[in-house]
C-alpha cells in the first residue's frame, strides 16, 4: 500500500515491520482503553475483599454471590484475568458478565485482581512494578485461594484463568 518513491537499501525490509509493530501497538492500546471504558459501565460486585500476600501486597477480590432461591454449588470459583487486564475482562457488560452468569447458576464467584492492577496496593517500601509471573504464581495465587477459603469455609476452590490467569495457576500447581 506504500505508493511513495522506493525506499533506500535496508529500509525496504525495516519499513513494513515497523509499520506492523506500530499498528499492533496502537490496536492493543485501543483494546485496553475500550475495556477500561466498558469496565466503568458495569455495576460493582456484591462484595470486595482484601487478600494480603506474603511479600506485603494487598490484592483485591470481587465476590459475586448467588441470588436467593438458587441451588448453591459447594466449591467457590475464582476467575483470574489475563496480562494487562483487570476484573473487567470477565464483565464487558451486565448482559455478558461471566461472574454474574456463574452466580445465577449457584456458584460463589470470586474475581481476582493481581499485583499491578489499579486496585492492588504495593508494600510501602516495595517497587510497584518489580515483579514477574513467579510472584503472581507463588504469592498472589496462594493469597487469593487462602482468602477465598477463609471467607467461604470451603476446603478448596476452582480456578478459571484467562491467558496469564491460566499460566499463573499452572505455575502454582
Amino acid at each position: 500500500c506504500f505508493k511513495g518513491p522506493p525506499l533506500p537499501g535496508r529500509w525496504r525490509a525495516v519499513y513494513p515491520a515497523t509499520v506492523t509493530l506500530l499498528c499492533t501497538s496502537l490496536a492493543w492500546i485501543a483494546l485496553c482503553a475500550s475495556l477500561a471504558w466498558w469496565g466503568r459501565r458495569v455495576p460493582p460486585a456484591d462484595e470486595r475483599h482484601d487478600a494480603p500476600t506474603d511479600d506485603g501486597w494487598v490484592l483485591t477480590l470481587h465476590r459475586f454471590r448467588p441470588p436467593p432461591g438458587v441451588t448453591l454449588q459447594p466449591i467457590p470459583v475464582v476467575l483470574g484475568h489475563g496480562i494487562l487486564m483487570t476484573r473487567f475482562c470477565w464483565e464487558l457488560s451486565p448482559a455478558t458478565s461471566v461472574p454474574r452468569w456463574l452466580a445465577r447458576r449457584g456458584h460463589d464467584v470470586w474475581v481476582a485482581e493481581y499485583r499491578g492492577t489499579p486496585s492492588s496496593v504495593p508494600p510501602p517500601t516495595g517497587d510497584r512494578w518489580g515483579y514477574d509471573a513467579r510472584d503472581h504464581a507463588w504469592s498472589d495465587v496462594p493469597a487469593i485461594l487462602d482468602t477465598v477459603r477463609a471467607v467461604t469455609g470451603a476446603p478448596t476452590a476452582s480456578w478459571v484463568g484467562h491467558s496469564m490467569g491460566g499460566l499463573v495457576a499452572m505455575l502454582h500447581a
